[in-house]
């Protein structure tokens, strides 16, 4: 399935949770957002029944729409430090952000998902 909703895409990418890695992710990108390079990287984790954490120096990150490794770079819908929520413009599209740091993609198996091994 294709996300194409920012809204949607950041929830599913925030509700993809975990804190072990499955195997290495060293360099890639991931991303939910659609005609980006990550997106093909993220589809097929995501198909092969992986999960993904995304932490900028070792802070796990919320709402998170793309994360490159080798660039150190977290895109992000930007959040409300005292409620948490989505910050929104006036006229209600949310706001992104782009962070800058380590980035550490970490990835987990969900146990229900088939067993196949992922080729990123």
């Amino acid at each position: 399935m294709l996300i194409r909703s920012g809204f949607r895409a950041a929830l599913a990418l925030a509700f993809l949770l975990s804190a072990s890695s499955a195997f290495s992710t060293a360099g890639i990108r991931i991303s939910v957002v659609e005609g980006d390079p990550g997106q093909v990287n993220y589809q097929q984790l995501v198909d092969q029944g992986y999960r993904v954490d995304v932490f900028l120096d070792g802070v796990k990150q919320r709402y998170t729409l793309t994360a490159d490794e080798g660039e150190g770079v977290v895109v992000r819908f930007s959040a409300s430090s005292a409620t948490g929520e989505i910050r929104t413009t006036p006229d209600g599209r949310f706001i992104e952000e782009t962070v800058r740091g380590k980035v550490e993609i970490r990835t987990w198996r969900d146990p229900a998902a088939a067993s196949q091994p992922v080729d990123i």
